[in-house]
Parts: C-alpha cells; structure tokens; sequence
C-alpha cells in the first residue's frame, strides 16, 4: 500500500498506516517519501534497496535487552523503509482504529496476531506481500542466533521457510523475552502510584517525570493504564515542596502549583465525566480536552523548568549538603583515652575527673 511519485520516471513508493478495511488506503496523509520507502523499477537499483531493508539492526538483540528501545528502532526502520504498514492490526478494542503491534506488543498474542492478519491478507497487494516478507527477514537478521532459534522453534513453517505474517512473528517474539502477566502490570501500576518529589535529590520533577512517562507508556501499550492514576500523578506532582520554605520560596511554590491545581479541578471533573465509557472512547476524550497522561506531565514539566531554571525551585536549595556534619556524622572520638582528660579547676590528668 502507497502511492506513486515522479522521480524522473514514475516510482512507486510504500508505508503509512492504512484503513482498517485495507481498501480506502492510507488513513493518514501521505507522509513524506523517504529514500527507502521508494520502490525502484531498475533491476539495478531494486536489489541493493531491497538488501538494506532486509539488513538487520546492529548490534542485535539478546536476551536481557531492552524490548521497548528495540521496538523503537524496528518501528523507525519499518517507517523509513516503507514496510510499517504490514505491521498495523485492528485494535483489540476499537476495531475502527489501526495500530502496530511492534508499539503495542502487550495488545496482541500470536493467536489474535494470527486471527487478525487473516482478515486483512486477502487483501494485500503484491507490495503488501512483499513488505511483509521483508519486514520478517529483517526482524529475524536483528535478533541474536539464541532469541532467532527460540522464536523460529515457534513460527509456522513450510519447507525451512517461515510462513507466519510478520504481526505473528513479532508476537512470537514478544511472547519469548516478555511474557505477558497480570502480576507484571499489577507491579507496574502500584510503582507508578508510588512515585512522589521526595524520592528525587532537589524533588527534581524532571526526573520523576522520565519514571512517569516509563510506566505510563508500558502500561498503556498493554491497554492496562488507568487514566485515574494520572490524577494521582498530578497531585503527587503538586506535593512537591517543603514545610521549611521562606516567606519568597513559598510564593515561587505557589506560582508553580496554581495553574496546576487548575488543571486538577478540571481533570477530576472530566474523570467522573468518562467513568461510564469503555477505556478506549474514556482515553480519546481526555486526550480531546488535552487531559491525557501526557498533556499533564508536559504541564507538570512546563511549570516545573519554568521556575527550576530561573533558580526559584525551593526543594533544589534544600539539598544537605553532603560536607556538612549531620546527627550522624558528630560522634564522639571513642579512641581516645579518658587519661588523656584535664580537669578545668584542679589541672588533674586521669580518668576520675570526668565525675567532679
């Protein structure tokens, strides 16, 4: 699925996310054609292009590595070599709404992977089948010999070569180094309701902020995010400060929680608004009044950075200061000897003038 373009002669060109029935074409304007996504017509110039998009990444991917930083880099390599739009299901809970398994692995098990490439492989074109080899190939170049092994040992076969559509493949894959569990998300979504300023040096709100977006995205690519923990994020984030603030910190503190609270009142109002709509229509309409978990932590950030930066954040100069003597560092010298000791009236030495 694709178009065509006029590079001196007329190429054809593939990628973008395509309608859920696979015949209205691209759901998306036509994104900008990158070198990659063209599909030369020269024998010349087709083998080399179709060889880089087989390449697989460097370096590979072995067990213990991170799944998500590795779903990026697939997912950017599908779209800058028109090869993403294979890897678009139907979404498990909103069958009008396409979205990659590749950036939404926890969604799809090999099973439904299976169940829903089938609707729509009858009506790929002869680019569609082709992308979709490819696109396997390359998965399969990217992973180390011991992950390829293990999830080969699960693909569907036909005289040595893999049959299963990319989606199946990729969720063979996802099933070997990330197994979905209920206890996993469970473990995620109460780490992520624990998060609070004080567990940062300074109440560094950035940083606090990179965990957030962390858990919320795992959690959401799992279709497990609850959008009511973003509202405890929120007051989490307006917690921040300290109960020994000056007169001038407090009002810098006040400067940074009022526009926040604000957006509070209104996340709180909105919440109980969707608390009768299923997850997926409860998650477009927050993020149409620009309430989703993001448009509340880029706030969060906004305000934070806006007084961090001028030197007005009141936590970051409560930092101890690690030269400092703390209750824990004055300790008496205990080596030294109670001989040692003079009495201020008499001038004695010995042990006994400790008691006069």
């Amino acid at each position: 699925m694709g178009g065509l373009i006029h590079d001196k002669n007329i190429v054809a060109w593939t990628g973008g996310r395509p309608h859920p029935t696979w015949s209205h074409g691209l759901v998306d304007p036509a994104p900008t054609i990158e070198p990659g996504m063209k599909r030369p017509s020269d024998p010349r110039a087709e083998l080399p292009a179709y060889q880089s998009r087989c390449k697989g990444l460097d370096p590979v991917f072995q067990y213990g590595g991170d799944p998500r930083k590795f779903a990026d880099r697939v997912l950017e390599h599908l779209a800058t070599t028109g090869l993403d739009t294979i890897s678009y299901l139907p979404d498990p809970t909103d069958s009008t709404s396409m979205i990659s398994v590749v950036s939404n692995s926890a969604r799809f098990t090999p099973e439904s992977s299976s169940t829903a490439v089938a609707t729509q492989f009858a009506a790929y074109d002869v680019y569609d089948k082709t992308n979709d080899r490819t696109a396997t190939k390359f998965l399969l170049a990217s992973l180390a010999p011991g992950v390829r092994d293990d999830v080969l040992r699960s693909c569907t076969k036909v005289d040595g070569k893999v049959t299963d559509a990319f989606p199946i493949v990729w969720s063979h894959f996802v099933a070997e180094i990330a197994p979905h569990s209920i206890s996993k998300y469970q473990a995620l979504r109460t780490k992520l309701r624990s998060l609070a300023p004080t567990q940062y040096p300074g109440q560094n709100l950035k940083l606090m902020l990179a965990d957030f977006d962390d858990l919320a995205k795992e959690l959401t690519s799992a279709g497990q995010y609850d959008p009511n923990d973003t509202l405890m994020f929120l007051q989490a984030a307006l917690s921040a400060g300290g109960g020994n603030d000056t007169d001038n910190q407090a009002l810098w503190l006040q400067f940074f929680r009022q526009p926040l609270i604000t957006l509070h009142d209104e996340l709180q109002r909105t919440l109980l608004n969707v608390s009768h709509m299923t997850s997926a229509d409860a998650d477009k309409h927050l993020t149409s009044k620009n309430l989703g978990y993001q448009d509340i932590a880029k706030a969060i950030r906004r305000e934070y950075l806006s007084l961090f930066t001028d030197g007005h954040w009141a936590p970051a100069k409560q930092v101890p200061d690690k030269a400092a003597p703390t209750a824990y560092s004055i300790q008496p010298n205990m080596s030294r000897s109670v001989t040692d000791d003079t009495c201020r009236n008499c001038g004695n030495h010995g042990p006994n003038v400790l008691f006069r």
